[in-house]
């Protein structure tokens, strides 16, 4: 790979990141710094989108647009859904889903995009492998895989935790992912 396009919603999601970069520049479109420059011979497009699904789906599209890159990485904090899931933990999204996407009005489930063939983002199969083989290198902390569900709520009820898990068998929640991913 690469040019690797890297979004986190907050500025603390990024900083690191942005630190690491060799050779690096900004460019600003709008109100969105993109931070480009070199990590182990990729160039990476880091990028703070602020939080939501609508910011983040219009950050992807610029970012597509302007830098064209192989693939896109959503990174940050998550809420834990699945009680093995604990602060500091690692989810790596197997597919994300739009837990606040509400159709049923027009007979659609809870969820369900319509003239969509599938309302789950399924994740990238190579860069799952990538991240899966980066685990040997951080050896106290633990990883998941699977289901994490993006909403434009703040989820701090267990009312909502537990429907998360049921519906969705969701192992995190988060305000960006599946936004990204549809894009």
């Amino acid at each position: 790979m690469k040019k690797l396009g890297i979004i986190g919603a907050m500025q603390e999601e990024v900083d690191t990141l942005i630190k690491m970069l060799d050779d690096k520049r900004c460019e600003k479109i709008n109100d969105l710094e993109f931070f480009i420059g070199m990590y182990s011979n990729t160039q990476l497009i880091v990028v703070r989108c602020g939080v939501g699904k609508v910011n983040s789906a219009m950050c992807t599209q610029l970012l597509i647009d302007k830098f064209n890159p192989d693939a896109i990485i959503n990174i940050g904090v998550a809420g834990a859904v699945a009680d093995e899931v604990n602060i500091g933990d690692i989810v790596l999204s197997t597919h994300l889903v739009e837990h606040d996407f509400d159709c049923t009005t027009f007979g659609y489930e809870k969820g369900v995009i319509p003239r969509m063939k599938s309302s789950k983002f399924v994740a990238d199969e190579n860069l799952l492998d990538v991240a899966r083989k980066s685990q040997n290198n951080l050896k106290d902390i633990s990883f998941f895989e699977g289901v994490i569900a993006s909403g434009d709520i703040f989820v701090s009820s267990k009312q909502i935790k537990d429907e998360l898990l049921k519906r969705h068998n969701a192992m995190c929640v988060e305000m960006e992912g599946a936004s990204i991913a549809h894009i």
